[in-house]
């Protein structure tokens, strides 16, 4: 279901006045198809995060499912700084095993406190 789930992103870009970021992400997957545009995607979020808030777990997200672990862990510290929602981190199946495997996640989880 990945044509549905980028014309659903698409469609969130463009609610939050993101109409350059819905663009690109439109075209990239037409062109490259899922991953491609999915790069756009998290590029594009990275670009509007420099200048306003723009939620770090969301990307952190991303580029876990583009299988980009040391990007991904970089939001996540972010998270974890900001103090961002990651109270269902361990339980989330938003967090792809790729990273759920990895052991920067087992530290994390640590260092918030949650049970092992």
């Amino acid at each position: 279901m990945s044509k549905e789930a980028i014309t659903e992103w698409e469609h969130v870009a463009r609610i939050y006045g993101y109409d350059d970021l819905a663009m690109g992400l439109a075209r990239a997957y037409s062109k490259s198809g899922y991953k491609p545009a999915l790069q756009r995607l998290v590029q594009g979020m990275e670009k509007h995060a420099r200048g306003a808030y723009f939620a770090p777990w969301m990307i952190a997200h991303f580029y876990g499912e583009l299988d980009d672990r040391d990007r991904a862990f970089a939001w996540l510290q972010k998270c974890y700084e900001y103090h961002d929602n990651l109270r269902f981190l361990k339980v989330d199946p938003l967090w792809s095993d790729n990273l759920r495997s990895d052991p920067r996640f087992a530290e994390l989880v640590h260092r918030m406190g949650l049970p092992q």
